[in-house]
């Protein structure tokens, strides 16, 4: 049997496809090899796999995942494109069945962010992946569905099935053409409420704050209705493996105290005197950090910024814009549900957030019955590379 020449055609840009999915692959677990290899060689002693955050080795496994997925696609492709060259009749399935889940997949992949979940895709690349895929779906799924094109891929001694629905009249131009525009429409309608929505502010600053490798946190606390017991922590951050805090407030007996201490590569040194001493014992192993910049350092309980939290179950509500220690910023109120908490059901909260950037310059607190709200404000950010050791430090 004399295979068609668009068959050829075909093939051949399954076999292209097939490449760039296995290079992708490779290339994906290359970047996760080399970025592992070059923390250990630049923070000797920091190993993220023990981190203390969950979603390290998870986005790791995600990566490795990803790439063996990506590589396995590309050989099934390149076994395809073969089966395609010698007219088998389960590579013509086989190239249906890609057709429309990989449609499915880009079209869920638009829709998933929308939902509050942790883990969004982003969907510039799946527009870009649409944008070369699917006129090739399109192509594939008008050329197998061929009745000529059938009949060459029915097995050796089976008749061709001739009282099928003919697909040429069911995938006219003009009814193809209508279903296409009314797919766009509906994309970008997805697109651009997904775009504006308050929700994919939240994941902005995310990711903005994710690429912050250093900044200055401050975060006052009020006890009760008396504005002056508070107590304040200044902390500067530089990642992976610094962190120096100033703790002031109050004891007990409302005598002001200080605490002074800096984390570096997993230990914590306290400022006695003049004199930074090296913490030991079972607080030492509390107190314990790795700082993981890949992450996002901020979007932790710990600095006010759950952001893992409010992507998976919050709610949030578009502000007003107002300035902050000359930032001018807007206002994100925020509702993340609290069913473990007997005093609360949700936890309420606002962040400000620079438009321009997309970083975060305040939050506070908003729950009721809170005399004095919470404040923790964020600034400098990336405006140093290397930790600055003060005078004595070991």
């Amino acid at each position: 049997m004399n295979r068609p020449r668009e068959i050829t055609v075909a093939a051949t840009v399954a076999y292209i496809g097939s490449a760039t999915f296995i290079l992708a692959g490779i290339l994906l677990g290359g970047s996760l090899a080399v970025m592992l290899y070059s923390i250990s060689q630049k923070y000797p002693g920091v190993d993220l796999r023990k981190t203390a955050d969950p979603a390290v080795p998870v986005v790791e496994g995600v990566i490795i995942a990803a790439g063996v997925a990506l590589v396995v696609l590309g050989v099934l492709g390149a076994i395809t494109a073969k089966g395609l060259l010698r007219m088998q009749p389960w590579a013509r399935r086989s190239v249906i069945i890609w057709c429309i889940s990989s449609t499915l997949f880009c079209l869920l992949g638009l829709i998933y962010p929308l939902l509050h979940s942790e883990w969004g895709i982003k969907p510039t690349a799946i527009l870009l992946l649409m944008l070369f895929l699917f006129p090739i779906n399109a192509w594939w799924l008008l050329l197998f569905f061929r009745p000529e094109i059938r009949a060459q891929f029915a097995p050796p001694g089976s008749r061709p099935h001739t009282n099928q629905l003919d697909f040429r009249e069911f995938l006219a131009p003009g009814r193809l053409a209508l279903a296409g525009a009314g797919l766009l429409f509906l994309v970008f309608l997805g697109w651009n409420y997904r775009r504006n929505s308050p929700m994919r502010e939240i994941e902005r600053s995310q990711s903005a704050a994710a690429a912050a490798n250093s900044w200055h946190y401050r975060r006052i606390r009020h006890f009760g209705s008396n504005p002056n017991q508070k107590d304040t922590i200044e902390m500067d951050t530089v990642c992976p493996s610094y962190q120096r805090s100033v703790q002031t407030g109050f004891d007990y007996r409302g005598d002001p105290v200080a605490h002074e201490y800096i984390n570096f590569l997993g230990d914590t040194y306290d400022l006695i005197g003049d004199q930074w001493v090296l913490e030991q014992g079972p607080r030492a192993e509390k107190n314990r950090p790795i700082f993981d910049c890949l992450l996002g350092a901020l979007g932790t309980d710990d600095n006010s910024l759950p952001y893992a939290g409010i992507l998976k179950e919050g709610s949030v509500r578009r502000g007003a814009e107002r300035v902050v220690e000359g930032t001018s910023c807007r206002d994100y109120e925020i509702s993340v549900p609290t069913p473990y908490d007997p005093k609360a059901r949700n936890f309420l909260f606002a962040v400000c957030i620079n438009e321009y950037d997309h970083l975060p310059v305040q939050a506070q607190s908003r729950n009721p019955g809170q005399p004095v709200p919470g404040v923790s404000t964020f600034s400098q950010f990336k405006t140093v590379s290397k930790p600055d050791f003060p005078p004595g430090f070991p």
